[in-house]
């Protein structure tokens, strides 16, 4: 089970050092916990074997520019084979700028076992928090994934009715358009009647989502769902923001891929934030990470363009979807577009298979001649990829410059 939770920095204090050293990291004001409880009945959650969770959450991201921190905690659990249950977090401790204050988290479980395979749930991620300007009309795009390869995902707001799965902050933003088949929310950003009669020229809202699993395209009953909620900050565009926004970049993979990490392994990344008007500057890349990534600091690499290094070492037992999003933000707190991908650890690439029939002497495991006009490509592998990408195939020269682009 994993859970990932974010607070205000001032409560939840974070630096590199706490994420590098795993640290201490619990509210200052020993207030909030981040507890999961079984809320079915009491029957159902004494004979699954579900045992409450109350552990200490280890710091995984911050911004000082957002005052906003976000750790993460993996507990495994042995449950009872067929159970039905749901689980959830509970309390009331919302930021006072979100007019809100209980807040509720619900995810469902259900270990009957589908052609004899346990189902495992979705992931779903994105940055904690979104940083929109005044009736611009954005997108807010969630990753949801899931390691059974042949089920459905769909994403739709979540409820307070029956078991309430968001408190008091159910539908919070108004208006806004949310598409079940890619999980992206599309929105014409306005500030609170209430702000705007206080005279605030700012608004935060809540956004919740419930993300679910479906054997098949036509089935309408879920195997399991997962909740993912975020805070949206709304104000007006400074005067002094450059016209584009920055862009950030890094990954080896286009964004909301999938692709495959090795447990016990290393891996290097760096990324780009990119600025677009002269005396402009990256203060910033705010993320979401897996367990165990180490960050550096932010440097200059040229007049437009600043980068930070990361680095994740996968412990051995850390398997399964990992979701990790980056944004960048300039001085002006303009923030880029996340860039977010999936990260199946302990699955494997796809196998390439010889082809069969190939014209002329070439193969696609070698050089492909300026002549040949007709080759084939073969692949083996469960399909890991996201619900935003499906599958696609980029042909590069080699000078690594896409020519070709099948989706």
């Amino acid at each position: 089970i994993t859970e990932r939770h974010s607070w205000t920095l001032t409560r939840y204090q974070c630096n590199n050092n706490i994420i590098n050293t795993l640290g201490t990291y619990n509210d200052t004001q020993n207030a909030t916990t981040a507890t999961i409880i079984c809320i079915s009945s009491a029957a159902a959650c004494l004979s699954s074997f579900f045992q409450t969770i109350n552990s200490p959450l280890y710091c995984t991201d911050f911004s000082t520019v957002l005052q906003i921190s976000s750790g993460t905690y993996y507990t495994k659990q042995n449950l009872a084979l067929n159970s039905i249950i749901d689980i959830a977090s509970r309390g009331a401790s919302w930021a006072s700028e979100t007019l809100t204050n209980d807040w509720s988290l619900v995810s469902h479980i259900d270990l009957t076992p589908i052609s004899g395979k346990i189902n495992t749930s979705p992931v779903t991620g994105s940055l904690p928090i979104f940083h929109l300007y005044y009736y611009v009309t954005s997108v807010i795009q969630i990753l949801a994934a899931d390691w059974d390869y042949d089920q459905i995902v769909r994403c739709r707001w979540s409820y307070q009715y029956s078991l309430d799965e968001c408190g008091s902050t159910c539908f919070d933003l108004p208006n806004a358009q949310l598409n079940p088949v890619d999980c992206a929310i599309t929105w014409k950003p306005v500030l609170r009647s209430e702000d705007i009669a206080n005279g605030l020229t700012e608004s935060t809202y809540v956004v919740a989502i419930t993300a679910e699993d479906f054997v098949n395209a036509s089935s309408i009953t879920p195997l399991s769902s997962v909740p993912h909620q975020i805070l949206v900050h709304v104000s007006y565009k400074p005067v002094n923001a450059c016209s584009t926004k920055p862009t950030v970049s890094g990954f080896p993979r286009r964004n909301l891929a999938c692709y495959y990490g090795t447990p016990n392994s290393t891996y290097d990344y760096t990324f780009y934030g990119k600025i677009y008007c002269l005396n402009d500057s990256i203060v910033e890349f705010i993320s979401t990470s897996p367990f165990r990534v180490q960050k550096g600091n932010i440097y200059q690499q040229s007049n437009y363009t600043w980068a930070i290094s990361v680095i994740w070492t996968l412990p051995n037992n850390q398997t399964g979807l990992q979701p990790f999003c980056i944004a960048a933000v300039d001085n002006n707190g303009q923030t880029s577009d996340q860039h977010c991908v999936m990260i199946a650890v302990g699955a494997s690439n796809p196998y390439i298979i010889t082809p069969r029939f190939v014209q002329s002497t070439a193969s696609p495991l070698g050089t492909v001649m300026a002549t040949q006009s007709r080759f084939s490509i073969e692949i083996q592998s469960k399909d890991f990829s996201t619900i935003s990408w499906r599958r696609y195939i980029e042909i590069y020269i080699y000078e690594m410059k896409i020519i070709y682009f099948i989706l």
